[in-house]
């Protein structure tokens, strides 16, 4: 994965990337379930912190909602380096698959709690958080397991 992206973007300045990535989730807004669209909507208007956890780069998936104007919706995918303004084609974090998107929610969930208190914190009480998950791939078997409740393909036809 991280040696096609470099092959592709290596060098590339980072807003001609996002640019990119913006026109790419302006022209195939198709690709997105609406019935996940509707439930993430739903979400932040009833006051529910929304994460979309992806392997996929960040840059990519975070215009499909920002088009959209579901602008609450924090991304958490794989991340990109970059450096003087150019991507290098490395990944700057681990791909987010498995075991790693439990960890990237339980990261946001700590740095939501610390900014909550306004207080450095190193956890969260889980204990407090009613975690709903959706997954449609083997890459989030850690995820749907890690939820309070895990739904596994729900927005199939």
């Amino acid at each position: 994965k991280q040696l096609i992206f470099a092959h592709l973007f290596a060098g590339m300045r980072i807003e001609k990337f996002d640019a990119l990535c913006r026109d790419f989730a302006e022209e195939y807004q198709h690709l997105l379930r609406p019935k996940g669209v509707t439930l993430v909507h739903e979400a932040l208007v009833a006051g529910a912190q929304v994460f979309i956890v992806s392997a996929s780069i960040d840059n990519w998936v975070r215009p499909f909602f920002k088009v959209r104007g579901l602008d609450g919706v924090r991304v958490l995918g794989t991340q990109i380096e970059v450096i003087d303004g150019r991507l290098t084609g490395k990944f700057k974090s681990n791909n987010c698959y498995g075991e790693e998107k439990v960890h990237r929610i339980c990261e946001a969930l700590t740095t939501t709690a610390a900014n909550a208190y306004g207080t450095p914190s190193l956890s969260f009480d889980r204990t407090q958080y009613d975690i709903e998950a959706f997954g449609d791939s083997r890459g989030d078997k850690e995820m749907l397991a890690y939820a309070d409740k895990g739904h596994y393909k729900p927005f199939r036809i």
